[in-house]
């Protein structure tokens, strides 16, 4: 399995789904630095329907989302930008 799609899925097994995952899969696809797509996505992707939401206020946590990051080639800023654009369901980021 690619490290994107691993990445997405331990993302989404965490309780952060995703809002339109083909068009970010697809995004990050495209470019041999997919974390930088998924953080462009995360910051700017909401005019194309790409969304990161946390279902509820205890999960899954920025600390979480953090260390599922630290796991793949996210820069510091990379990751400090999908964690602060993931709002809980219904806010915005």
């Amino acid at each position: 399995m690619p490290a994107r799609a691993n990445f997405l899925n331990q993302i989404k097994e965490a309780g952060d789904p995703i809002r339109n995952e083909g068009g970010l899969t697809e995004k990050a696809r495209l470019v041999p630095d997919w974390p930088s797509a998924v953080e462009d996505a995360a910051a700017t992707g909401r005019k194309e329907g790409m969304l990161f939401e946390r279902v509820t206020a205890s999960g899954p946590t920025y600390e979480r989302l953090a260390t599922i990051q630290s796991r793949f080639s996210f820069t510091r800023f990379e990751a400090s930008a999908v964690v602060n654009k993931t709002p809980l369901a219904g806010q915005r980021a």
